[in-house]
């Protein structure tokens, strides 16, 4: 988190949260109030003080104030470079495993969270999806054979603890 915005909420501490107005859709694209953020330094400040509270909401700290996050998909959104995982923000992830739904979105499930494989990757990854038995899909990906488990969309803010769409202040867990 960038220093001057540490030193913000340091100086006004009780600056109300912004809720509604920040987002994040499912190819890793900031959006303010709908629209596509296409300004580098304004992208490069959200993804500097992105971060999440412990009731899985995610937020940009802007100076003092949180402006919580809606999520389109998941809170990273991945995208392949060399064989890696590297999220809307620049971090690269490992994945634990991986998943799809039953749109044929596939995710990672990875020690920083559930991560969503942009959609614009699926075709780098097509020859690398196969079957392994009825039913059962797999994954090679970065030297490695990973199973791909299924999993309903609907249910993965709380297997995996993120609130899509935060819209009240709610107590720090």
């Amino acid at each position: 988190m960038d220093e001057i915005v540490q030193a913000a909420m340091k100086k006004w501490p009780d600056v109300p949260a912004v809720f509604h107005w920040l987002s994040l859709d499912g190819r890793g694209r900031w959006r303010l109030k709908g629209e596509v953020v296409s300004n580098p330094t304004m992208i490069a400040f959200l993804n500097r003080n992105y971060d999440h509270d412990g009731n899985g909401r995610w937020f940009v700290q802007n100076g003092p104030q949180r402006v919580f996050v809606s999520l389109e998909a998941a809170p990273w959104i991945v995208h392949i470079e060399d064989a890696l995982l590297v999220t809307q923000t620049g971090k690269t992830v490992q994945p634990r495993k991986f998943l799809i739904d039953e749109d044929g979105h596939l995710y990672a499930d990875t020690a920083s969270g559930l991560a969503k494989i942009d959609d614009r990757e699926l075709s780098r990854l097509s020859d690398s999806i196969f079957e392994t038995a009825p039913d059962r899909l797999a994954l090679r990906f970065s030297g490695y054979q990973w199973p791909i488990e299924t999993v309903s969309r609907r249910d993965l803010p709380r297997v995996f603890g993120f609130d899509p769409d935060p819209c009240t202040e709610a107590p720090e867990a």
